[in-house]
């Protein structure tokens, strides 16, 4: 995605964030960290 950004001229950035811890709590973790995460990354 980045590499035909680049070509059209288009600026663009990515970030990971990890949104759930991968257990039996993930569908919670996820809700949580997708609010956390909008915080930060906005």
């Amino acid at each position: 995605m980045d590499k035909v950004c680049h070509q059209k001229g288009i600026e663009f950035h990515c970030f990971k964030f990890i949104s759930d811890n991968a257990n039996d709590a993930a569908a919670e973790n996820w809700i949580q960290q997708m609010v956390l995460g909008a915080r930060l990354l906005s």
